[in-house]
């Protein structure tokens, strides 16, 4: 029995003594994804330690979504003092315009 077989691979060389051997594409995109420890043919540890783009865009939402609820807090801060503010305005227009409230005769004294 026999049967063909095709299999991707990928060419590196060891981060330690630079021998250049190869790995699966698969083994690749693992290693890229989850920064797992492989080997070179010489027993040198080798890792994928950078930021995979799928990190670095989660990262940023992250940043974002933490920006936003910030802004939002400071909005609804401004909101509840604005609020505030145009109540005080109204109680003190309120009191000048009550009947209780005593008014210049005119008279300058």
């Amino acid at each position: 029995m026999s049967f063909a077989l095709e299999q991707q691979m990928v060419l590196l060389h060891c981060a330690n003594c630079g021998v250049p051997f190869a790995i699966t594409t698969d083994l690749e995109n693992r290693r890229r994804n989850d920064h797992a420890n492989f080997w070179c043919p010489n027993g040198h540890t080798n890792a994928f330690k950078g930021e995979t783009e799928t990190e670095r865009l989660a990262r940023q939402l992250k940043y974002a979504q933490s920006a936003r609820d910030d802004y939002r807090d400071r909005l609804d801060r401004k909101t509840r003092q604005h609020n505030a503010a145009k109540g005080q305005i109204t109680k003190l227009r309120n009191r000048i315009n009550s009947p209780s409230h005593p008014t210049d005769d005119g008279d300058g004294s």
